[in-house]
């Protein structure tokens, strides 16, 4: 037997054996400006979040005793599993609850890792929302935020991926349910960026932040990420998959999060699709061709999986 989970969903938990199938988005950074280092070490942040159509899926099967059995499938996962987000965030919910969780969980890995892509927090998300579902809901959405946050920064973000502007390390979430969501190239080169190293290296700026963009032409403008600053110094390649995406027609290109991913921006699906057919043919990078997601387009998604491109 197999279910599939919903954003708001409020049925009965399901019994042993049932399936629960959940497909956890990626997300881009249009914005990313970093504007200080605060006392606790931690940095002050500007970002605009917005959740694409690239997945990881998960599923879970509840078992009756056994603990967690965790399995992952797809693309190389580079930690031990205790250290996997996913596992960690099984920890913290029983951790939360007081209570054993016996499941079967299967990552089927697709987005890349050490891209700035958020995978990783992605399906940490993910599992936190179907264990609070399979477990009659017990925690509520604040308690299911404040896991989040003692998880990573991005993890409060995938609970309900939208077109977001974020504050502080990134937790503090306000959505922009007019964001013009377009089609996307993302470019994977062969070599990944450490978030911590980039944290480390980076510049801080005080700016004004942008006004939310509300033309294909506005979000152009404002692409930026304060990350490339130093990024480019370490990783020259970064520059040239910019430049060739907009050779082949993206209306703008940046870095996503810490990298080191890159991705362009298209502003219709044709020009988006021959650009990915020449770039596959002409970069030393994993091509993906995706698009930007609207709330109700992620929401979705979990109700009856991914819908085509």
């Amino acid at each position: 037997m197999m279910a599939e989970i919903g954003y708001r969903d409020k049925r009965e938990p399901l019994s042993p054996e049932s399936q629960v199938d959940i497909w956890s988005p990626a997300k881009i950074n249009p914005v990313l400006q970093i504007l200080r280092k605060r006392p606790d070490g931690f940095h002050d942040l500007f970002l605009h979040l917005v959740p694409i159509s690239l997945y990881d899926r998960l599923s879970f099967t509840p078992q009756t005793s056994g603990g967690v059995r965790f399995q992952s499938t797809g693309r190389p996962v580079m930690v031990e599993p205790e250290y996997n987000l996913a596992v960690r965030a099984v920890r913290a919910f029983e951790q939360a609850t007081q209570q054993t969780v016996h499941l079967k969980l299967h990552l089927e890995k697709h987005i890349p890792d050490g891209a700035g892509l958020g995978g990783g927090s992605s399906d940490a998300a993910a599992v936190l929302r179907v264990l609070n579902h399979l477990h009659g809901n017990r925690l509520s959405a604040s308690m299911l935020h404040m896991l989040a946050v003692g998880l990573g920064a991005d993890v409060p973000f995938f609970l309900d991926p939208q077109p977001c502007e974020a504050t502080g390390r990134g937790e503090a979430l306000c959505p922009l349910p007019d964001y013009p969501c377009l089609p996307l190239v993302v470019l994977k080169p062969p070599f990944s960026s450490s978030t911590a190293e980039a944290y480390d290296n980076c510049q801080p700026l005080e700016e004004s932040p942008p006004h939310p963009p509300d033309s294909p032409q506005a979000l152009e403008a404002m692409l930026c990420n304060r990350f490339e600053l130093t990024l480019r110094n370490r990783f020259p390649e970064l520059e040239v998959l910019k430049s060739k995406l907009r050779s082949v027609g993206a209306i703008g290109a940046s870095v996503s999060g810490s990298g080191s991913a890159v991705f362009g921006v298209f502003e219709d699906v044709d020009t988006r699709d021959d650009a990915a057919t020449q770039l596959h043919q002409t970069v030393d990078a994993e091509v993906f061709s995706c698009r930007m997601l609207t709330g109700p387009d992620a929401q979705n998604l979990f109700d009856s999986g991914p819908s085509g491109e």
